[in-house]
């Protein structure tokens, strides 16, 4: 997509944009600080789809360093909420202000109703799931439009 595309999806509703409206993740981004649930997440896309680039990041400045270098990427982010220095929320906020269409997945072991709640104040996310997620979630989720309702 090209930047003129991205500052488009900023202003316009998906709706008329069918193209992207159909778009499927070319890259998936793993942001957790846990590196055997990186390695399982990395080897379940991997089966999943041998084609789709994974990106696994530790913390949220690299993550959104290689996002700021590849906003037109199209793209699924999945990240856990409690990692070290910057949390999850830190790095949702950032991205949700950066106004890109690529959805944001929340993958962490928290089942606080607060943590539930407060990822519907973000745009950019689309579902909450447990980890380590199942093989199938990530299937459901690869498989969904980038930009589905």
């Amino acid at each position: 997509m090209t930047n003129a595309m991205t500052e488009m999806t900023k202003t316009m509703n998906p709706m008329v944009l069918p193209s992207l409206k159909e778009e499927l993740a070319e890259e998936v981004v793993f942001l957790d600080d846990n590196m055997m649930i990186n390695q399982i997440n990395m080897l379940s896309v991997k089966k999943i789809d041998p084609s789709i680039k994974v990106h696994v990041f530790t913390n949220v400045p690299q993550a959104l360093d290689h996002i700021r270098k590849n906003p037109d990427t199209p793209r699924i982010i999945f990240t856990d909420l409690d990692m070290g220095v910057h949390s999850g929320w830190d790095f949702i906020a950032a991205y949700d202000s950066m106004h890109l269409p690529w959805p944001v997945n929340i993958m962490t072991a928290s089942i606080a109703q607060e943590d539930m709640g407060k990822s519907n104040n973000f745009s950019c996310v689309r579902d909450y799931i447990s980890k380590p997620a199942r093989i199938q979630q990530l299937q459901i989720l690869l498989k969904q439009p980038l930009l589905a309702a």
